[in-house]
């Protein structure tokens, strides 16, 4: 039971995280990385105890990091981007930023259907963490990167 209330956590952080993106707010460095990070972290600690065993296993793994990247850059490009009068960079998903979500989750599910399993679920918070990596790369590459948003201060 411990490990289903795992999986429910980080689909309610997943879900939060992308319902949120569907709302106005201000584009924060530090929090384009964040999430990723945090994911990431809980991510590599499920891979390091479950690796992919056999060449299937780590193809299906590799298959899911690409599809991730894709769909994550896509996501990121689909995202409304603008300055506010005070010169703030903002942020809003699109109706094509959520049917892409949509197709990132059906891509994900379909690729560890036809995989029947050769991927542990656990992996999920590895897979999100690539998935928002690319999608807030690509916002803050529309943004003009590091230089209009330095993520540290060099003094």
């Amino acid at each position: 039971m411990e490990i289903l209330n795992t999986y429910v956590l980080w689909a309610a952080i997943a879900v939060f995280f992308i319902v949120r993106q569907f709302m106005s707010a201000p584009i924060r460095p530090r929090s384009l990385l964040v999430v990723p990070l945090v994911m990431g972290y809980f991510g590599i600690q499920a891979i390091v105890k479950t690796p992919p065993e056999t060449v299937l296993a780590g193809t299906v793994f590799l298959v899911n990091v690409v599809a991730g990247v894709v769909l994550g850059l896509a996501r990121g490009a689909s995202t409304k981007v603008w300055q506010a009068a005070d010169g703030t960079w903002m942020r809003r998903g699109t109706l094509l930023t959520l049917v892409l979500w949509i197709v990132s989750i059906a891509a994900r599910v379909g690729i560890g259907f036809a995989s029947h399993g050769a991927t542990p679920l656990d992996t999920i918070t590895f897979f999100l963490a690539v998935t928002f990596a690319a999608q807030n790369l690509a916002v803050w590459l529309r943004i003009g990167g590091a230089r209009t948003h330095p993520v540290v201060e060099v003094r």
